[in-house]
């Protein structure tokens, strides 16, 4: 029931077990979204210089989605 409550009472076994949990690990998802967008850039100059309309089109949807979502990713990380 201690635990369902707002307020807690601080006590030294309960600080050890937070001091035994260590850091919580996460991955870094930037270089791999600056990776993906970078090719995502390249597939619509490569789109362009073939003449593909379709892909070139593609691409810049990809591209717009991927910068709007980058926002979130940064966000969560911190």
């Amino acid at each position: 029931m201690q635990d369902a409550g707002c307020e807690r009472v601080v006590t030294a076994e309960y600080t050890q077990r937070l001091q035994r949990e260590g850091p919580k690990r996460f991955v870094n998802m930037g270089w791999l979204l600056l990776v993906l967008l970078s090719m995502l850039v390249a597939g619509r100059y490569v789109a362009m210089g073939a003449g593909d309309r379709d892909m070139y089109v593609i691409a810049g949807i990809l591209a717009s989605l991927g910068l709007v979502f980058r926002v979130f990713v940064f966000r969560g990380m911190r």
